[in-house]
């Protein structure tokens, strides 16, 4: 009786250390913007969605499931100082993940807002959105539509799909391929950098396009939809030359995939 009722007394004391599970909960608040928005995000373990909005504010929507918001469960910290705005989501402090939980952010933000998004774990989506965006997950994909400015974006874990006008493009995945289109428009203020530890990755560029192009793959074959000028090396893994007369520095790498860099 006493080797039962040991693994059973665990069994209560973990599960009193749990805070309470809720179904769901909900947090919403509104901003209101009278200039250039800024808008950052900070989480541990949460997907963010950024939607665009005519409104002159922001918009913020956190849902949770399977955690109770306050109380012992997610504690949201905001703040504003004019035009910007600081949204803090915090876990309880040695929690177990027990059960089906997961905490969603939803925000709809003017066209033009500039972004600075990190969560741990979990998945960013970004849609029409103009202005500069940083965008870091620890696990879990990147995926920005109808971007127009400059775009830095990370995941440990994960695929990294961008489409827009882009001044600036930096894109970076440990595990996860890459497809990049950059749109009529695109220039490069400083040098781009695509790189995936292990995965494919695509480019695609407008027809007149120039840079100076440094590919290289460890595992994989290159593939190039454009004329280019060789300055360097070219083999089957590494390609260096001048694309429409050259530019700023053009960098696509991955450990173990192929490269595409295509015509629009």
């Amino acid at each position: 009786m006493i080797g039962r009722a040991v693994p059973a007394l665990f069994a209560l004391l973990v599960l009193s250390s749990v805070p309470a599970l809720a179904d769901t909960d909900h947090w919403s608040k509104s901003y209101q913007i009278e200039g250039q928005a800024k808008l950052h995000i900070d989480s541990s373990d949460a997907s963010i969605r950024i939607d665009p909005s005519d409104k002159n504010q922001i918009e913020a929507t956190i849902t949770t499931r399977g955690w109770g918001i306050g109380n012992g469960g997610i504690k949201i910290e905001d703040h504003q100082s004019g035009d910007s705005v600081d949204i803090q989501v915090r876990f309880p402090h040695h929690w177990i993940g027990v059960g089906n939980r997961s905490v969603h952010i939803e925000i709809r933000a003017p066209r033009t807002t500039l972004l600075n998004l990190r969560t741990g774990d979990g998945g960013i989506d970004i849609n029409g959105i103009s202005g500069d965006i940083t965008a870091d997950t620890g696990d879990g994909h990147i995926d920005i539509q109808d971007a127009d400015g400059t775009l830095h974006a990370t995941t440990g874990d994960g695929h990294i799909r961008v489409r827009g006008r882009f001044d600036g493009l930096c894109l970076k995945t440990g595990d996860g391929h890459i497809e990049a289109s950059a749109l009529a428009g695109s220039r490069m203020s400083g040098a781009w950098a695509l790189k995936s530890g292990d995965g494919s990755v695509t480019l695609r560029l407008p027809e007149a396009f120039a840079a100076d192009l440094d590919i290289h793959t460890s595992d994989g074959h290159i593939d190039l939809g454009f004329p280019v000028t060789i300055t360097g090396r070219m083999g089957s893994h590494e390609i260096r030359g001048r694309l429409n007369g050259g530019g700023g520095v053009l960098s696509v790498r991955t450990g173990d995939g192929s490269i595409h860099v295509d015509k629009l």
